[in-house]
């Protein structure tokens, strides 16, 4: 069993529409969808799903953002006028829980 995070990273990037979640921590963790409340919430399952496979039963991450505020700097970024930051990834820090 690996040593157990305290935090692990997960990037955001809005790729064809769909919202992109992926993590150099959990390489093999890869969650889209059109929907980003639903990307949003599939992410959280998924990070939790893979640290339990690698960690050990019982360990938990919590995102440090709310979906609102993702969806903000989501939005800020869509808006500016030329586009540039629309390709850029958002970072979400997800932090364990407390055992």
């Amino acid at each position: 069993m690996s040593k157990i995070p305290s935090h692990i990273v997960v990037y955001h990037k809005k790729v064809d529409g769909l919202h992109v979640f992926t993590s150099p921590m959990l390489h093999n963790l890869h969650v889209a969808h059109l929907n980003l409340l639903k990307a949003f919430t599939m992410v959280q399952d998924a990070v939790n799903q893979i640290a339990c496979r690698r960690f050990g039963e019982g360990v938990t991450y919590t995102p440090e953002i709310s979906f609102e505020d993702l969806f903000d700097q989501i939005s800020d970024d869509e808006g500016t006028e030329d586009g540039r930051h629309a390709a850029r990834h958002h970072a979400v820090k997800m932090t364990k829980a407390a055992a």
